[in-house]
């Protein structure tokens, strides 16, 4: 395990969500799954298998797309995280190695730098591309 992980969270039980029906028999209304299909505009822009999925959740282990991955770059299922987007993996990642202060610090200092360099040199290519020299 990294020395910069925060130990506090050793004692963290992952949340496990309920049960998750693979049969699609039933419409989970207490996750906001709809019993009714989308419009027929959506479903006319959509195959029907798409639309069909539209009311309902994903699956929030993303079970078929870890093993997917899994298979694809030869790791374990278990070693692969699927978030809902970047804050929400950056996030995890904060929390997990963030009792390193120090450590902290200078990553959050060196990543201003480099961001800070990006944003600067687009500024000037678009300055360049309209004319503003």
């Amino acid at each position: 395990m990294s020395r910069f992980f925060n130990r506090s969270l050793d004692r963290l039980v992952p949340y496990t969500p309920g049960e998750q029906p693979q049969d699609q028999q039933y419409v989970k209304l207490n996750t906001n799954e709809s019993p009714y299909p989308p419009s027929p505009g959506v479903i006319a822009a959509l195959n029907a298998r798409e639309a069909a999925d539209l009311r309902l959740y994903s699956d929030p282990e993303a079970k078929v797309l870890k093993a997917v991955l899994a298979e694809r770059y030869s790791v374990e299922p278990a070693n692969i995280f699927v978030g809902n987007g970047s804050d929400e993996a950056l996030n995890f990642a904060f929390l997990a190695y963030a009792a390193d202060t120090e450590y902290m610090d200078k990553v959050a200092r060196e990543g201003a730098e480099k961001a800070r360099a990006s944003a600067d040199k687009t500024i000037r290519e678009v300055r360049k591309i309209i004319g503003f020299n």
